[in-house]
This record gives C-alpha cells, structure tokens and sequence, in this order.
C-alpha cells in the first residue's frame, strides 16, 4: 500500500513539474512593471477538501480566502470543518471539529514559499461530552506550481510548533 502511495505522487508531481505557466504583469502608466492591476487580481481562493470512510471515517472542508499584498507577500483566513468517527470493537466515537485559521506566506523563490500560521480548533478532544478549543501554531514550507494564470496547485508541509496533547 505505502508503495502504491508514493508511486502515485512521484507521478503526479513529475506530472505536475511538466506545466509551465505564465503571471501576467502589466504596464503602469508610469512605465514599470506591475504584477496586479487591481483588486480583483490580489484575491484568491483555496483550501482543501478530502474524506476517508470506514473503521476510521474523516471528512475535512477547509476553505480559505487570501489576499497579494504584493508579489512576494500574501495573508489570509480560513474556516475549518472536520467530521471524525471510529470504532475499535465495541468502543464509537464521534465528534465534530470547528474553528478558524490566519496566515501569511513569503516567496522566497520563484513558487518555493515559507508559511506561518495561527489556527483556534473546538472540538470534543479527550472522548467525553465537554468540547474545548486548543490553539496551534504552524510554520513550514512549500511550493506552488501553477496550473493557469488564475489556479494553481499548492503542496504544504507544516510543523505545529504548540504540540499540546489534543493537537491534531
């Protein structure tokens, strides 16, 4: 199984890495070059989306919406949702995960970025009735390979640098 895994995503990041695409820049009245020309080209949408069923059953919706601050520099908030149940004999659980997260990103070069993040996650975390929230801290890397002039796939790797007993 772990085979096929990584098989299946050294092709699609060999995939992937074949794509080339282009950023428009526009000219500004005064000459230079200038990489948005308006809002509109500043806002961008992402996230992730994903489910596991069976013994162990996820469901993850995490929708985020940033903003360029400039070419090298955005920030952001996200929403997270995440249904968890599994059962292990006679023993279920379930519970549902909620919060939200803030985030800035850094290109360091060309499509390899550095990113931090602050995320507030409620959920029933130590199997009783009583819900609480638990903060994470997360900072890492990763690299965005554009798919067209307005979509890209993005691959993150992050380390949760609060790691309490409940992080996820």
């Amino acid at each position: 199984m772990k085979f096929k895994l990584i098989l299946l995503l050294i092709i699609s990041v060999n995939f992937f890495s074949q794509l080339q695409a282009q950023e428009k820049k526009h000219d500004n009245q005064k000459g230079g070059n200038k990489l948005f020309e308006n809002i509109r080209d500043r806002i961008f949408f992402g996230g992730n989306i994903g489910a596991q069923f069976g013994n162990y059953t996820f469901v993850d919706f995490s929708p985020l919406l940033g903003y360029r601050i400039s070419d090298k520099v955005s920030a952001g908030l996200g929403v997270t949702y995440n249904f968890l149940q599994f059962r292990y004999g006679n023993f279920r659980y379930k519970t549902d995960i909620y919060g939200g997260r803030i985030f800035g990103r850094y290109f360091v070069w060309d499509n390899l970025f550095v990113h931090g993040e602050y995320e507030i996650l409620n959920g029933q975390w130590d199997y009783t009735t009583k819900r609480f929230n638990i903060e994470n801290l997360l900072g890492g890397g990763g690299y965005r390979q554009m798919i067209s002039d307005r979509a890209a796939m993005t691959i993150l790797v992050l380390w949760n640098f609060s790691q309490n007993n409940y992080s996820p």
